[in-house]
């Protein structure tokens, strides 16, 4: 038998708010399990929307954080950006390859660090 919901979805809704979308910290906020926060986004749709509100929030502060430091010169987040979010302007890193028959193909990848890396700049 299936326990009663102890919530309104408005009280799990209000509940999302701050958290990231993340529902361990809703079901803190709650003072329940993260399962029964599982429930209630299956349940109720203003959940769903609740919670992808919540994770979209996050998201548009990290891409806020970003521009800051790109706004500051700091090379690995305009790198960063570029070979995500540049990638269709034919940014970052690409590996064509045409074989026309069975061949072994060995790819190595290295990171470089730059020696006189600088100190991440607070963001502008």
């Amino acid at each position: 038998m299936a326990r009663p919901f102890e919530y309104t979805a408005e009280e799990v809704c209000a509940a999302c708010e701050g958290t990231g979308g993340i529902k361990a910290l809703v079901a803190k906020k709650l003072g329940c399990s993260r399962r029964t926060v599982d429930r209630y986004q299956k349940r109720y749709a203003s959940v769903r929307d609740a919670l992808e509100q919540a994770d979209e929030e996050i998201t548009d502060l990290a891409q806020a954080r970003a521009a800051g430091l790109i706004k500051a010169d700091y090379w690995p987040a305009i790198k960063y950006v570029l070979d995500t979010k540049g990638k269709e302007r034919g940014y970052g890193q690409h590996l064509n390859v045409d074989v026309e028959e069975k061949t072994v193909l060995v790819v190595k990848y290295e990171e470089y660090a730059d020696d006189d890396e600088e100190a991440t700049p607070d963001p502008v």
